[in-house]
């Protein structure tokens, strides 16, 4: 957040830092990234491209947590994410002010709202909410994972308005964090959606011969069926791969990855 943004002013000129690319990169493709075949995998590539960066460019030595939804449904506003101490993701908000606790207190939000690419600087908000987090228990991820026998029916059944994908979004609530396009604003993005790409890769874990290679949906603006082929790009956050390398976290032949979930 220190650092200055690689998007050009004349492509996002809201966008101020380099965690500000990774927004604006969400922003500029949502609309291709959602409810199609590059779903899981351009959002599994871009929480990788985060984690990377924070390596790389900013000196983090630890990993990309997960937020276990399950472990803390029964009262988020008071779990180690929420909670608002020294090692959370910051507390939430009170009457609907500015998120004045933990490490990210009166973070900046400069992208948004909705598709908007401007300079739009305002504090974060959130709206942590236990009845949303309802959508993220145990049992909804074990459903999902075991009733699930095709990609088309796992991604399908996770994005439905009350899977868990939405779930974990509306539990943080507020701005950015229930924005559809500018989520990323709020670092508890990337939690929520490590969890996600944890919940996949344990999907593929029960049939690796074919999950490896499971692609399933359509390409936005298009009839066409996703492909391994397919190009995935995350703009200023991260070089061009193709969709299959993207598929085993563990490496495989060309995959651009090698990482597991404990």
């Amino acid at each position: 957040m220190n650092k200055p943004a690689k998007t050009p002013a004349n492509v996002a000129s809201g966008a101020k830092s380099r965690y500000d690319d990774f927004v604006a990169t969400h922003i500029q493709q949502t609309g291709s990234i959602h409810n199609t075949a590059n779903f899981l995998t351009w959002h599994r590539y871009y929480t990788w491209a985060y984690e990377t960066a924070l390596r790389d460019e900013c000196g983090y030595k630890g990993f990309q947590p997960y937020w276990n939804w399950d472990r803390y449904a029964d009262d988020p506003v008071n779990s180690p994410l929420f909670n608002g101490n020294a090692s959370s993701i910051g507390g939430n908000s009170v009457n609907g002010d500015c998120a004045e606790t933990g490490p990210f207190e009166k973070l900046t939000v400069n992208l948004g709202p909705g598709s908007s690419l401007n300079y739009n600087p305002r504090c974060l908000t959130r709206a942590v909410s236990r009845d949303n987090a309802q959508q993220c228990t145990a049992d909804k991820t074990f459903n999902l994972i075991s009733q699930s026998s095709t990609i088309a029916s796992f991604q399908e059944t996770m994005q439905t308005p009350w899977g868990v994908h939405a779930g974990g979004h509306f539990t943080i609530g507020g701005d950015p964090g229930g924005d559809l396009f500018v989520s990323p604003g709020d670092p508890a993005f990337f939690l929520h959606h490590a969890m996600v790409d944890r919940v996949y890769w344990l999907w593929q874990l029960q049939d690796l011969d074919t999950r490896l290679s499971a692609v399933a949906g359509s390409v936005t603006g298009s009839s066409r069926q996703g492909s391994l082929d397919d190009d995935v790009n995350l703009g200023y956050s991260g070089p061009g791969v193709t969709l299959g390398s993207l598929l085993d976290t563990m490496g495989g032949k060309d995959g651009a990855f090698c990482y597991f979930y404990m």
